[in-house]
């Protein structure tokens, strides 16, 4: 699919639904590092937050927040309870969240929609920091717990994925 997004730029390199801040970044395209190496089945990887938000843009979508993405991977409604992974509250293990999301469990941290702020007081922790989701290969046990986020600049690509939102009745 982001090969089909890619295509769609074409030339230009960038399309109407691409976020604003792009110009100041001097952002010339939405191609991430090793692209070619990259299988095609899996999901895409090496993006900073642009590249994701103006893929789920071209797709119909957006970014999921940080709390969307924190129930979506652990929160169990029938019970009432967070779970402390997404497969459940042993580790080590694998498979589907509560809500059937998989993937989650793939050493591929994510990017959300959410600006890095701190809980109480809904201030900026880092300047121009968004949140990222999921797990990472340094430290598996911690970093994949449904509650860790860590922040990255947006323009910056790491090791970093994501996942579209859409809002239900969209």
């Amino acid at each position: 699919d982001y090969q089909l997004f890619l295509n769609a730029l074409g030339d230009n390199k960038h399309l109407a639904g691409c976020h604003p801040d792009e110009a100041k970044f001097n952002k010339e395209g939405h191609v991430p590092r090793r692209f070619s190496s990259q299988k095609p089945a899996a999901p895409v990887s090496d993006i900073d937050w642009f590249d994701a938000y103006a893929y789920a843009a071209w797709a119909g979508k957006r970014l999921p927040t940080e709390f969307e993405f924190e129930v979506a991977a652990s929160y169990e409604f029938q019970n009432r309870r967070r779970r402390l992974y997404p497969w459940g509250d042993e580790f080590p293990g694998s498979g589907a969240s509560p809500l059937g999301l998989t993937g989650l469990d793939d050493d591929l941290p994510e990017w959300t929609s959410s600006e890095y702020l701190n809980y109480s007081d809904r201030k900026p922790i880092k300047k121009d920091h968004y949140v990222l989701r999921g797990g990472y290969k340094v430290d598996r046990e911690r970093e994949l717990k449904s509650v860790h986020r860590f922040s990255e600049y947006r323009d910056r690509a790491g090791y970093f994925g994501f996942r579209c939102a859409q809002t239900v009745g969209d």
